[in-house]
């Protein structure tokens, strides 16, 4: 498919419309599971500890700076 979009309408517009937001998508989930996994405050479980409830519990807030509400929309934001 992406193939004859390419073969349509030329390999800037495939890259613009599919390209450019696939990798965009795709570098916000790598970046987001490699700083989860990687933080070293974060707890590991051996399989027999691991339960639904610890790993839920076991998560990090992070705060991106200006990307966080005006491009990645992660979190919701209510002004009071």
């Amino acid at each position: 498919m992406v193939y004859q979009w390419y073969k349509n309408f030329g390999f800037f517009n495939m890259s613009v419309d599919w390209l450019m937001p696939w990798l965009w998508v795709n570098h916000w989930l790598v970046f987001v599971t490699f700083l989860q996994h990687t933080d070293p405050s974060m707890p590991h479980y051996k399989d027999n500890e691991w339960t639904f409830a610890r790993g839920a519990a076991a998560t990090i807030d992070r705060n991106f700076g200006f990307l966080e509400p005006e491009l990645a929309h992660l979190t919701l934001h209510t002004e009071v």
